[in-house]
């Protein structure tokens, strides 16, 4: 996904003249991991397309978890079982042929630079995770 979300006035008009894309972000695990629930690609390789195969694209040291790297962590729970409501979405682009899709797959949690972003269940003082 480009992350470049873009919003009703930027779609509603010709389809020539409309900004390309959709929305990624909120679909990206559910969508590609399917392909492993298939069987079609192996877990490790789909991790390695979302992690370590994007950054090294870019020349970035990140997409890793070893010591001293940089704290951008995804939490999953890869058999929940959602469907995609136009209400559910998150960005200001509502461009998705997925909605209404049944998905497997979710996001829990989204930590970067080691502080919870996102989080789909409240965070307690207990659950916090510290910055070092």
């Amino acid at each position: 996904t480009d992350h470049a979300p873009h919003g009703e006035i930027d779609k509603l008009v010709e389809f020539d003249q409309a900004m390309n894309g959709i929305l990624g972000l909120q679909t990206a695990v559910p969508v590609t991991l399917q392909l492993v629930h298939d069987g079609i690609l192996s877990p490790e390789r789909w991790v390695q397309s979302l992690t370590t195969g994007p950054a090294k694209l870019l020349g970035q040291p990140s997409g890793t978890l070893r010591k001293g790297a940089i704290a951008d962590v995804t939490l999953l729970d890869p058999g929940k079982v959602w469907t995609l409501a136009l209400e559910d979405i998150a960005s200001k682009s509502q461009n998705s042929p997925f909605i209404g899709w049944e998905l497997k797959g979710k996001v829990k949690a989204t930590i970067v630079g080691g502080v919870v972003q996102y989080s789909d269940t409240p965070m307690t003082e207990k659950t916090k995770i510290q910055k070092r």
